[in-house]
């Protein structure tokens, strides 16, 4: 079993969802066939346990969030969330017993501009706060990224940007814009410039498959129908909004 620490127990309580289970989410076993069927719409360098590690980081981000948000920074660990929903019982399961809802995914894309504007900076942040605290790092401080932040660096996605805490450089930011600096670029309301905002490239995969929230069938999951219900007060969940038939979040 894997025992949360009592920091992130505390974030996701502080975060008022107390129908929320971080441990059910630390010790769910995913599908089996799952992680796989996403590898194989991702690069060839790209590994299972980044994904699950990920993803696990990724869902204890949006327990920890009142309204059940979560920025999606990578397109590895997007493809992962991807093909679990495709498992559409067991993902409503899960979704029941670790958030007491149904998590929606919604790609940026289709997001009003405010809502695009707070998922690339302050949602993003609460995730980047909690992935480093599930996995020990200081979130104001570390120079070394959760894996939810590095799982693209780590797969060699075009364009992937590495994630700081801070560059320490006080009011003005110096990174360049292959980094993000979490402190200045993250914070909120204003909309970050064009050349810092997330890219979505096209990037090579291991197959041709199709990705994406519907696309299909089941996956090779339990065939079950529709989303698996729910009260669809499910947060922004999207992320980086990367194409959802694209594969490894290909498409512009």
């Amino acid at each position: 079993m894997n025992t949360m620490s009592e920091m992130v127990r505390s974030i996701v309580r502080g975060g008022n969802r107390a129908a929320a289970d971080p441990q059910f989410i630390a010790d769910y076993a995913f599908p089996p066939g799952m992680i796989d069927r996403a590898l194989a719409r991702c690069p060839e360098s790209a590994r299972a346990p980044v994904l699950e590690a990920g993803l696990r980081q990724f869902f204890l981000a949006a327990a920890a969030d009142p309204d059940l948000r979560a920025s999606m920074p990578s397109r590895v660990v997007d493809e992962a969330w991807h093909e679990f929903i495709t498992f559409t019982r067991a993902y409503d399961t899960f979704c029941q017993r670790a958030f007491g809802r149904f998590l929606h995914h919604e790609p940026e894309y289709l997001m009003a501009l405010s809502e695009a504007t707070a998922n690339q900076t302050t949602v993003l942040r609460g995730t980047w706060r909690t992935a480093c605290l599930s996995a020990g790092l200081d979130p104001d401080t570390t120079r070394t990224a959760p894996t939810l932040f590095a799982a693209d660096l780590w797969a060699g996605i075009d364009e992937a940007r590495t994630y700081v805490a801070t560059c320490g450089s006080g009011d003005a930011c110096t990174t360049s814009d292959d980094v993000v600096c979490v402190e200045h670029e993250l914070r909120g309301p204003v909309q970050p410039e064009p050349s810092r905002r997330r890219r979505h490239a096209r990037v090579g995969r291991r197959g041709d498959g199709g990705g994406g929230d519907g696309g299909g069938g089941d996956g090779g999951g339990d065939g079950g129908g529709g989303d698996g219900g729910g009260d669809g007060g499910g947060g922004d969940g999207g992320g980086d909004g990367g194409g959802d038939g694209g594969g490894c979040g290909g498409g512009e």
